[in-house]
């Protein structure tokens, strides 16, 4: 993929979201601080309702569920950046082929490794994963955090163990950027080996879309096989 410039002005869709708020951080942190960050009101993508007037260079999708929508999501920004600029409307659509395909080949690589795992019952820290999970034949058991950062109550701990007995977990999954101590008591009471899946990236070695999902399925492959 291309490289971002610096000054590029990069559009985070989703960004005021837990995801899409840690991307443009991390972008921050990397000296990528020309940001627009619209509102559903300024760009709807499941209504291709564009409302930014504004030419951008870049975009980041920020919300939690794209692993299952990946090539939709570029059908749908190349139709939003054409119309903000028809100018440029045949090198975003050349940019958005370029992409699916890459995506595609992505999603191939995936799907083979999933092929190997012999075990798919899990338990997610929250429903980060729930799209994944359904494209790659995984079930998700129960999830330990139901609301992002709201640690979970002590009776719903025990309903998540109870639906760990009756069910044969592989493993139990956390996310580096949210507190691990909820999961571990779990895994530690439950018998269930734990595991980490990040959902967001943004860290050495997880800085693109493609890389943090091979990292995920490298981590996947240690705890399903």
């Amino acid at each position: 993929m291309s490289l971002i410039h610096t000054s590029d002005r990069i559009a985070i869709f989703g960004g005021r979201g837990m995801a899409g708020s840690a991307i443009a951080r991390a972008l921050v942190r990397k000296g990528y601080s020309n940001q627009l960050m619209p509102t559903r009101q300024e760009l709807d993508l499941l209504l291709k309702e564009v409302h930014l007037g504004t030419p951008l260079d870049r975009a980041v999708l920020g919300g939690e569920h794209h692993h299952a929508h990946d090539r939709l999501a570029v059908d749908l920004l190349v139709a939003a950046f054409a119309e903000l600029d028809p100018a440029g409307a045949d090198a975003f659509r050349e940019r958005g082929a370029a992409l699916k395909r890459e995506l595609e080949a992505l999603h191939e690589e995936v799907l083979a490794a999933s092929r190997a795992w012999t075990k798919r019952t899990i338990v997610t820290f929250h429903g980060s994963f729930g799209y994944f999970a359904e494209r790659y034949d995984l079930r998700i058991a129960a999830v330990v955090e139901p609301f992002p950062g709201r640690e979970p109550t002590p009776r719903y701990v025990a309903d998540v163990l109870a639906a760990l007995r009756g069910a044969d977990v592989a493993a139990l999954f956390y996310e580096p950027q949210l507190d691990p101590r909820p999961a571990r008591v779990i895994s530690e009471q439950a018998h269930t080996p734990l595991f980490e899946l990040d959902p967001m990236g943004g860290t050495e070695g997880r800085e693109s879309y493609e890389a943090l999902l091979r990292h995920d399925v490298s981590v996947l492959n240690d705890a399903l096989r």
